[in-house]
């Protein structure tokens, strides 16, 4: 049985962030605090005003889940003057899993996936696809990237132990309650991490910007190739004619600032890049190849992600899954 850690309580607020955690059951309830004017209303005219609300307090309500009528500026106050839209739910801490940990085959499902753990993982809508977050710090990215990660079945997100924002209500509000659905595991050593991934049978693929930091030196690990140029084999499509899934993969996405580590980048399988304007138009002009140009060489992360998430999907798609689709 893998170990989950529960941190002290905390306040996940908005109507979105407390439904997904109420329906997917990952944290611990213990009072539900919603703005008076709500609770004065019937639940059937609630619903014909805001459904999600609705559901909201139902839910709360089969959950014997103490609720608590407050003023709005209470609200306001208890989440440092964030939109709230009115409900905020003391609970548990996101649990979080430390690597590397035994019953693998789970990383691969959704936690609402209804069947037993089998070898193929589409049961739930699993993608195969899990992701790598290296020391990335930006909130609102990583916001953005976990509603991207579930909008296209990535079950798990892996997330580096050094230098990088963890799972929280803020994270959880900007990503529209995406991050509610998500198995979260934390890894303190992630070279080795990615390896015993490896072995078992995951392809790891990083992400390169167009400048390498010129500051890095005898770093051993493949070239980049563009977004374009990668052939469905290389990202675990199966072969023509096959009904086997793709084989699992670990997408890697690196800080804002800096990439990929080179401990990350030492082990990927492939190392994609997404072409921009630098590479085509402007790639002959002296201040587009300069380190200070400009122009930007490379997609925000959050942004990258969904592109090749997307791109993942049609790649590893096999051809008879294509023709009927």
């Amino acid at each position: 049985m893998r170990k989950r850690c529960h941190s002290k309580s905390e306040l996940l607020y908005g109507i979105q962030p407390i439904l997904g955690a109420l329906k997917v059951n990952q944290r611990t309830f213990t009072k539900l605090y919603v703005k008076e004017s709500f609770l004065q209303t019937p639940l059937t005219q609630l619903a014909s005003r805001n459904v999600w609300l609705a559901e909201v307090i139902s839910l709360a309500s089969q959950r014997q889940l103490p609720m608590v009528g407050v003023p709005l500026d209470f609200l306001t106050v208890a989440t440092n003057g964030r939109l709230n839209q009115g409900v905020a739910v003391e609970c548990s801490a996101m649990p979080m899993a430390a690597l590397p940990f035994e019953p693998l085959p789970q990383i691969l499902h959704f936690l609402h996936c209804p069947y037993p753990r089998p070898a193929s993982y589409s049961c739930c809508g699993s993608s195969g696809i899990i992701l790598l977050l290296d020391q990335l710090q930006d909130v609102m990215n990583l916001g953005s990237i976990l509603r991207s990660a579930v909008f296209f079945g990535i079950p798990s997100v892996l997330i580096s132990a050094h230098a990088s924002a963890m799972p929280s209500p803020l994270i959880s509000k900007l990503s529209a309650g995406a991050m509610e659905s998500l198995r979260f595991y934390r890894v303190p050593h992630i070279k080795q991490s990615l390896k015993t991934l490896s072995e078992k049978g995951f392809l790891v693929v990083g992400t390169a910007g167009k400048n390498q930091d010129p500051f890095k030196e005898d770093i051993q690990h493949r070239p980049a190739l563009d977004l374009e140029l990668v052939k469905p084999q290389l990202v675990g499509a199966p072969p023509a004619g096959s009904r086997a899934p793709p084989r699992p993969l670990i997408l890697a996405l690196g800080s804002e600032a800096k990439g990929l580590s080179p401990e990350v980048l030492s082990v990927c399988n492939l190392i994609v890049r997404i072409p921009g304007v630098v590479d085509e138009a402007l790639s002959s002009a002296d201040f587009a190849n300069s380190p200070t140009c400009p122009l930007p060489t490379s997609l925000n992360v959050a942004v990258a992600t969904g592109t090749l998430l997307y791109a993942l999907k049609i790649l590893r798609q096999s051809p008879t899954d294509s023709l009927t689709s």
